[in-house]
Parts: structure tokens; sequence; C-alpha cells
């Protein structure tokens, strides 16, 4: 056997080679394993096995094996360039959702029983998900926390400002404007036990930030 011939038969060899991953890696092991979903591997070899066949190929493209590696090489790499994008798009599709902080399955029953005590089931903090009771002395007049079963909450709407993501934050400097100007603070108890995020609360006859999370 000479040199071109032996170069032609390995660019042939490679060029199946190539074919019987990308092939494995498209249609048999997902068929085989359904949870295989990451065929990028299988295809980036699949595609470097064909391109090296299809150098070869050129090199000894006068013979039948030097043309066959040539042609079916770079046949094979623009197949693999159009199934590449496919197969990362399915491989998303397939992959499970990755679990957040809090976004196990509720159980229903928890949830009806917390509205039927006029609770909201809701987002509480980094705890996750759970029920947020109403307080006895919402919307009562307050001069601190001990007034309350939960907040004293500044009654002072123009206390808080809409930041960039649409949610309304404290702005300090119209608060210390405000303990400065008025001795006769006023505020409300909360009218839910659980107050999470940034709220202004009354306390010693000033307004002050607390954060929740």
């Amino acid at each position: 056997m000479n040199r071109n011939t032996l170069i032609g038969w390995t660019g042939f060899a490679l060029l199946a080679i190539a074919l019987v991953i990308m092939l494995s890696s498209v249609l048999i092991l997902p068929i085989l394993n359904p949870e295989f979903v990451n065929p990028e591997a299988g295809l980036l070899a699949s595609g470097v096995c064909a391109l090296i066949a299809a150098v070869l190929g050129f090199l000894v493209f006068r013979t039948a094996q030097g043309k066959i590696a040539a042609i079916g090489g770079l046949l094979l790499v623009l197949l693999v360039a159009l199934v590449t994008p496919m197969s990362e798009s399915w491989a998303r599709e397939q992959s499970p959702p990755q679990a957040t902080p809090g976004s196990e399955d509720t159980d229903p029953v928890q949830v009806q029983e917390c509205l039927d005590q006029g609770g909201k089931w809701e987002v509480l903090g980094f705890s996750g998900p759970g029920c947020n009771l109403p307080t006895e002395d919402g919307g009562k007049t307050c001069s601190g926390w001990s007034d309350c079963e939960s907040l004293c909450l500044a009654d002072d709407d123009t206390l808080y400002n809409e930041d960039a993501t649409g949610f309304l934050q404290p702005d300090h400097e119209i608060i210390e404007q405000r303990n400065a100007e008025n001795d006769q603070l006023s505020g409300v108890c909360s009218a839910w036990q659980s107050n999470f995020g940034c709220n202004v609360v009354l306390e010693n006859g000033k307004y002050v930030v607390i954060c929740i999370d």
C-alpha cells in the first residue's frame, strides 16, 4: 500500500468515525437514554473528525478514497454546523428547570387554610412562600412598635419614591426633612403580620427605615 492510498484510507476511516459519532449523539443516545441532553460534545468531535478527513482527502484527491473523504468530510462539516443549533435548542427544552429558593410545590391544603383565615399566600423573603396573616389592629394609630401587633408604619406616602425597577423605596432625604420639621409624626399599625422589604416605621417620635429580608 503506497503513501497516498494510506492517507486516503485514513481520511475515509475518519469520515466513517465522524458519521458514527454524529448519529450516536443526535439519534441513538437520546433514544436509548432520554435523559441524555448534551449532544454538543459529540457533534463537536464529529465535526473535528470530518474536517480532518476532508483535509486528508484533498491531499490525495486523485484516489477514490481521497475523493470520498474530501467531499464527504466537507458535507458532514456543513451538516454538523446546521444540526448543532437545533440540538442546543432541543437540549434547552429537555433540561429540567433549575430549582430556585421557594419554588417547591406548594400544598394546596395549606394555601386554602391560609386564605380561609383571611391571609395571603406569598413569598416571605428568603424563607420562600408562606402564609401572611392579617393583624387584628391594622390601621390603628400608633407611635411605636409597642402599640402594634406588627409594625408601626409611617402614615405618609410621600416618604417613598419609585426606583428604576418600579418598586417603592424609602426616600432618606425626605425622611430626614420630616423628622426635622415635625415633632408630631403619625403612624398606623400594619395590616399584615409580615412586612418584607424596606419600610418606614415610627419609633420614638421619629421615622426610621428598616429592611426585612
